[in-house]
């Protein structure tokens, strides 16, 4: 359930309300690189924290087992950075704020991912894959039902916070974040039960043991291999050897250059749907004129959603009858069709039809994909395996934001000039931001090509009947 609420609150965060306060604080010229340089930074968080708090919870004991204390503290200071994202008065207060989110949210993260990988036999992982991918469409759906709600009743009223204007309904927002979070923490903590799981793997470790408290009741036991503690956790992940996990070192690098491209378009979807779709026209022609034009992006990502829906429902049976490779691969491949007339077009219609069938795609693949990655993960060290495999969708966070940050404003400056004296200066800005957009997004097809490429070097075996 924690899925739920962790959508819930990324699928408007991350590429709604993120690009929407950061083009209110800074020039519209460089709004793409400043939302690459905050996304970025955030990204270099994350990887630090979920490495250790993924090696820090395989070595932790408590009543509580070892992933739920940490399910607990991570949602409960989460909230109280979002809280300060939510007031921040200007772009570096946001800044700072996100960093806090960055690394208090993946503080729980990690350690609820591997739960599954504890926990869940080997043969039920497709299935287990697939009620995940489930709960993320869930929260997405849910979360952007709330915004498209939001917009009809703020519409466009301000409220000023702390000297800044903000959108009228963010208070309501943010009460809906806390809402969802600390409710589906809740039913994870409670409805859980891994107390006794490999507690007694850890009262064998020989030679020297360091332990220590890190939450109350939550004491760490390890291994003195080095001697501080990131010592500690630098050599526990220099002391895996993957190369006895070839498998799992290809499925990981076709999911980062996959996820370099899933990163490009949902980091730049806002800008997208502003500059290349004709929204206000659009909105006249189904008769909602006085409908907000920012309820339009929530709007068409809800049919993604809803392929989405179809996609997971698909994927397990098809990775159970053929294989999970195959259908990661199915996935990607009907993904990247679909981007080919949603670059070109300006209609709404057009781009909801292939959102939805992009969404399709995408949520075959992000199941099976993390099942697949799930049955080649070593059990003891799931939680440091799962830190380096979520390593693969956090460096995108980094890379794709410094790629395709300064390609698109790149060809905005390149091309405004000439595109202002044509057309005006309104609708000239317009067109070179349309033009940037789908120059930007044309380079997503590099990333999925290269990922299904490296997709073929793994070899997958059939999980033992339990």
């Amino acid at each position: 359930m924690l899925w739920c609420g962790l959508e819930f609150f990324w699928i408007s965060q991350q590429f709604i309300v993120m690009s929407e306060r950061v083009e209110h604080f800074v020039p519209v010229a460089h709004k793409l690189t400043y939302l690459g340089l905050i996304k970025g930074c955030g990204a270099i968080v994350v990887v630090l924290t979920q490495l250790t708090v993924g090696f820090i919870s395989d070595h932790a004991e408590s009543r509580l087992g070892r992933r739920r204390p940490f399910i607990i503290y991570g949602v409960f200071w989460g909230c109280a950075a979002i809280a300060f994202f939510i007031l921040a008065p200007g772009y570096w207060w946001l800044f700072a704020a996100y960093m806090l989110i960055e690394a208090t949210i993946n503080v729980a993260s990690i350690p609820f991912q591997s739960l599954l990988p504890d926990l869940v036999p080997a043969r039920q992982h497709a299935r287990a894959g697939a009620v995940m991918g489930l709960m993320h469409m869930s929260g997405y759906l849910v979360g952007l039902v709330v915004m498209i709600v939001m917009y009809l009743a703020y519409g466009n009223s301000q409220v000023v916070l702390f000297g800044d204007a903000k959108p009228g309904g963010y208070l309501m927002l943010l009460g809906a974040y806390l809402v969802m979070l600390l409710g589906t923490a809740a039913i994870v903590v409670l409805s859980v039960d891994e107390s006794g799981w490999a507690q007694t793997a850890r009262t064998r470790l020989e030679g020297a043991v360091r332990s220590f408290y890190i939450l109350p009741g939550t004491v760490v036991r390890f291994a003195r291999t080095a001697p501080s503690l990131i010592g500690c956790i630098v050599h526990d992940y220099l002391k895996i050897d993957l190369r006895s996990q070839p498998n799992f070192v290809w499925l990981a690098a076709s999911r980062f250059t996959i996820f370099l491209g899933f990163q490009t378009f949902l980091t730049y979807i806002y800008f997208y749907v502003n500059s290349n779709l004709n929204g206000e026209a659009w909105l006249r022609e189904v008769g909602l004129p006085a409908v907000p034009v920012k309820a339009l992006l929530p709007a068409i990502m809800l049919f993604f959603v809803f392929g989405g829906f179809i996609g997971n429902v698909l994927s397990a049976p098809l990775a159970e009858r053929r294989s999970k490779r195959f259908a990661i691969a199915a996935g990607m491949v009907l993904a990247g069709v679909m981007l080919v007339p949603l670059i070109l077009t300006h209609n709404v219609w057009t781009a909801v039809a292939c959102g939805c069938v992009l969404g399709a795609g995408w949520g075959c693949f992000i199941a099976s994909d993390w099942a697949f990655a799930c049955t080649l993960m070593p059990k003891q060290k799931a939680g440091s395996y799962m830190g380096m495999w979520d390593v693969t969708t956090l460096i995108p966070q980094v890379l794709a934001p410094a790629i395709g940050g300064p390609i698109g404003d790149g060809v905005f400056a390149a091309n405004v000039a000439r595109l202002t004296a044509q057309l005006g200066h309104e609708a000239g800005q317009r067109a070179a931001e349309a033009l940037a957009h789908q120059w930007l997004y044309s380079t997503i097809f590099i990333y999925f090509i290269a990922g299904l490429l490296l997709l073929t070097r793994v070899r997958e075996r059939r999980a033992p009947a339990e």
